[in-house]
């Protein structure tokens, strides 16, 4: 339910090119880490945990800049601002929680709050007079909100049968 939602909140048509692609595939190891983190986050600490996962992103990110065109340091204060607050906030602290929330829940639940990352951004974009609301994009961020409502009370079903036994 949440997919489709997904997909109708992220794709403009019916044809897939290279930027539609790119989201699936991104999407697929999205869900290979959420699914990861649910198994790890129980066994390790939540600090060695991020670190690990932060020193993947750097290593693998320092090997595809090298592929691509190199590394280009920010020029500017105010690039070097917003690339430091983007680390720090933006990813490392957004790991760190991550991590350690996924700890506590189950990764399926996880991976469909975080789809509500994609509704807020749409309705952002609509206050901002970016986006305009339409049918399609009004039905996807529904399924993915319902998909989100239906896991929080399968979880609560779980959880009261699991007390009751």
């Amino acid at each position: 339910m949440a997919t489709v939602g997904l997909a109708l909140l992220s794709f403009k048509g019916f044809t897939i090119g290279l930027g539609e692609l790119s989201v699936l595939l991104s999407a697929l190891f999205f869900a290979f880490h959420i699914l990861g983190l649910g198994k790890w986050s129980e066994k390790f600490p939540t600090y060695p945990l991020t670190i690990v996962q932060l020193g993947t992103i750097a290593l693998l990110t320092s090997i595809l800049a090298v592929i691509d065109k190199g590394y280009e340091p920010p020029n500017t204060n105010q690039e070097w601002k917003a690339t430091i607050f983007t680390a720090i906030l933006a990813t490392s602290i957004a790991f760190l929680i991550q991590t350690w929330s996924q700890s506590k829940m189950d990764a399926t639940v996880v991976a469909v709050v975080l789809t509500l990352e994609v509704v807020f951004a749409a309705l952002f974009a609509v206050i901002a007079g970016q986006e305009s609301l339409t049918i399609k994009a009004t039905i996807g961020g529904a399924l993915i909100f319902a998909a989100m409502l239906l896991m929080q009370v399968r979880q609560s079903n779980l959880e009261s049968n699991q007390a009751t036994q």
